[in-house]
């Protein structure tokens, strides 16, 4: 593919077999061309040109995004054990990072609508979870505790 750039404005653009095409581009790459940049530049400038020119209903995307496939219950909370059983392994930068990415997690298993938790229950399940998230505040949190509270909370949802 070669490229070039004409005096209108316009990029010619060069392809093996089908002949030649000129786009015109916005003025910023037509500026960059007669500013003295290389060769180089004005086959970026056409590429960056034809990529702006496919469509978008062309580009191949996931037909079912991961987060509209809701996973069961029961690998959630399989999910979260994985998680607390590396925490021990983690650094102590590890241990942090892996902590504000559990807690999230833990929170959305506590206001699940599909789990039955009496009131009481739900004030100790929150009650836990703050303590939780001040102790994943902290400089340096501990993760042998957050580690207790976590498992029990997540026994307590694989029971609801």
């Amino acid at each position: 593919m070669v490229a070039g750039c004409e005096e209108d404005g316009t990029h010619s653009l060069l392809t093996i077999g089908s002949g030649t095409q000129s786009i015109r581009g916005p003025k910023r790459w037509h500026d960059r061309c007669s500013s003295g940049a290389k060769l180089e530049d004005a086959v970026i400038h056409a590429l960056a040109i034809a990529v702006d020119a496919i469509p978008y209903d062309n580009v191949p995307r996931s037909r079912w995004p991961l987060a509209s496939v809701p996973l069961p219950r029961h690998e959630r909370l399989d999910f979260l054990r994985g998680m607390l059983a590396r925490l021990d392994d983690a650094t102590p930068a590890g241990q942090t990072y892996m902590m504000t990415k559990i807690l999230p997690l833990l929170r959305r298993e506590a206001l699940d609508p599909t789990a039955r938790f009496k009131s009481q229950q739900l004030d100790l399940i929150m009650r836990s979870l703050d303590e939780l998230e001040h102790e994943t505040s902290r400089i340096s949190p501990n993760a042998v505790a957050f580690d207790r509270t976590a498992q029990i909370l997540v026994d307590v949802f694989a029971l609801a």
